[in-house]
């Protein structure tokens, strides 16, 4: 046995080859996408929020059962801002599905009485309406006359104002015939436009994109890409602020000019291109909002089920489009006051209504009817036609969405575009709602 008795003792040993120079770095924790963030704060809010809804609902019941007046709206008042605040934790029709499960049935929810039956809603909602300044029972979304160009709010009109728009749209806004080809036809400069951007599938593009394209539809008008991205994002801010802070802190409006900067940045620029006001308010409060939000939903819809859109057949894609606004309405209710006495079951308790009540219909309780869809928590592309058409998403009789078909005929030319370009299993689309 030899030793090397010629190494320098003060030279050191030389490190083993599997032994690091450096010292180790931690490793950083993976990074949650905005989507799986927002999905976790969902579930700890469903969570509490179904705490809140039990803690409040014998509350809300003695309130309806009182006949002392002033006790009922205390009660109400403070209620319906607890609600208010529900809808931001929860998005619209999440809180209307958890009031269901709840109360196991119809519910009370802000000012309104929430009837969540098919076929009393599929009556009901064909009546003559009196319609109030609240939307889901709160001050919310469609509340605001400020925020339309019109200066009234398209959801709240009643009789007459409400005949006299709907005269207005039929004969001078959706006056054309249209069919899936005639749409991608008209659509198809605008559509290639779209698909040129390099972030097509970015949430604010997507909407941007609705916006030129039912200008386009219906006033054969071209908005220049930037121009309608502008405008988009104005009215969504705009928007936003507006449910905020117009109920409760009305102030808070006067401080940051949103109904000025809503007029100059939005509406003033379509109305230089000469759009009449009420094609601003469907283009920008009914279709933008709409068609934009079913579009990204109909994306994780696809993912989430492992469908191949692209895949489908065009008698699938219809289904699928409507199975979609069945199960998540863009459009979360309708409502009406009451001209007479009216009773409604609600957890137990026989609730007597009088004239000026509120009577509430979320369409996503009524579309998930099991007596009228079988497995209706279930995205089924096989439902016959009668469920199709038992959808309710839509309003129905002379209330019905006027641009119901147009609608649809856009979202299946605008997710055919997309999924040209990308497999929906890829796309992780970030949409704020509430």
């Amino acid at each position: 046995m030899s030793t090397n008795s010629s190494q320098d003792p003060s030279t050191p040993p030389a490190q083993c080859p599997h032994r690091s120079q450096a010292p180790l770095q931690p490793q950083a924790p993976p990074k949650l996408s905005p989507n799986a963030a927002m999905s976790a704060f969902r579930s700890v809010a469903h969570f509490v929020s179904k705490g809140v809804i039990r803690a409040l609902k014998p509350v809300k019941i003695f309130a309806y059962e009182t006949e002392v007046a002033p006790l009922k709206n205390a009660i109400l008042s403070a209620t319906t801002f607890v609600d208010f605040c529900l809808i931001f934790a929860n998005v619209q029709n999440d809180t209307m599905l958890l009031h269901e499960e709840v109360y196991g049935g119809s519910f009370l929810f802000g000012r309104g009485v929430m009837v969540v039956e098919h076929a009393r809603t599929a009556r009901d909602i064909t009546l003559p309406p009196l319609r109030g300044n609240n939307f889901m029972g709160v001050s919310i979304v469609a509340s605001d006359a400020n925020m339309f160009a019109t200066n009234a709010a398209i959801l709240n009109q009643s009789t007459p104002a409400r005949g006299a728009a709907r005269d207005f749209l039929d004969q001078n806004v959706f006056n054309k015939t249209w069919t899936q080809d005639s749409v991608e036809d008209a659509l198809a400069q605008t559509l290639s436009d779209w698909k040129s951007n390099p972030d097509m599938a970015n949430y604010l593009v997507i909407r941007a994109a609705v916006t030129r394209v039912f200008i386009k539809l219906l006033r054969d008008v071209d908005v220049p890409v930037d121009e309608a991205t502008f405008v988009t994002q104005q009215y969504m801010q705009r928007f936003v602020e507006s449910s905020l802070f117009a109920g409760y802190f009305p102030a808070m409006l006067d401080l940051l000019g949103t109904y000025k900067a809503i007029r100059e940045d939005a509406y003033f620029k379509l109305r230089a291109r000469g759009i009449d006001l009420l094609t601003i308010d469907v283009t920008l409060f009914a279709a933008m909002f709409s068609v934009g939000t079913i579009v990204i939903r109909c994306v994780k819809l696809a993912k989430d089920n492992n469908l191949r859109y692209q895949d489908l057949s065009p008698e699938k894609k219809l289904n699928f489009v409507y199975e979609a606004v069945r199960l998540q309405p863009t459009v979360t209710s309708v409502h009406r006051k009451l001209d007479d006495r009216e009773q409604v079951e609600v957890a137990g308790h026989r609730i007597t209504l009088g004239v000026g009540d509120e009577l509430v219909y979320p369409f996503v309780c009524s579309n998930r009817d099991e007596d009228v869809f079988p497995n209706a928590e279930k995205l089924d592309l096989n439902r016959p036609t009668s469920q199709r058409d038992a959808v309710l998403s839509w309003s129905r009789g002379a209330h019905v969405c006027p641009a119901k078909d147009l609608s649809i005929f856009v979202t299946i030319a605008m997710l055919d575009a997309l999924s040209a370009r990308y497999d929906f299993a890829t796309l992780d689309i970030f949409s704020p709602e509430f």
